[in-house]
């Protein structure tokens, strides 16, 4: 899954090039991009141009996109620029195994190998493809990502923790 505006620096172009690597390995991939913008014209082009109509589905913004979440395995960030996403800990919070790039505050949550897996650089398709090709290969791996990810996301991103953190920076 893909849950982003549609602009350059998200990498929803990046996206479709490795959906395409993906289903080399599996051809019944399905990928949803959740999200709208400039490039949307531009990613749609892509998919027909890469014969990738039945494998990637564009849903445009989705105001709930927590359902998509919990029925998604992998969601990819190729982002050149990005905070502490809340997108990707919505995902986390839900079994989502964020694959992202090394990129701004996403490390903060995002712990290569224990939450999630990071790729160096964010245009390295072969790289996020190669990953999520071994997550899809290995069900032990995203069990422990999974797992890791959520009690994570529950115990640093609850109300109550956060709370505390702006408190404490208030006083």
């Amino acid at each position: 899954i893909f849950v982003g505006s549609l602009i350059k620096h998200k990498g929803p172009d990046i996206f479709v090039q490795i959906v395409k690597r993906v289903q080399k390995t599996f051809p019944n991939v399905i990928a949803k991009i959740l999200g709208a913008g400039e490039l949307e014209t531009h990613i749609r082009n892509m998919i027909k141009v890469l014969n990738l109509s039945l494998n990637i589905e564009m849903l445009g913004y989705v105001k709930y996109p927590e359902n998509y979440y919990k029925r998604a395995t992998i969601i990819v960030m190729p982002t050149k620029s990005e905070g502490l996403s809340t997108a990707m800990l919505e995902a986390m919070a839900c079994g989502c195994i964020p694959v992202v790039s090394d990129i701004g505050c996403l490390t903060e949550a995002a712990i290569n190998n224990y939450t999630a897996i990071v790729i160096d650089d964010y245009q390295d398709v072969e790289s996020f493809s190669y990953h999520i090709i071994e997550l899809l290969n290995n069900e032990l791996k995203r069990y422990s990502l999974v797992n890791n990810a959520a009690n994570l996301v529950s115990n640093k991103y609850n109300i109550n923790t956060q709370s505390a953190i702006y408190k404490m920076i208030y006083d």
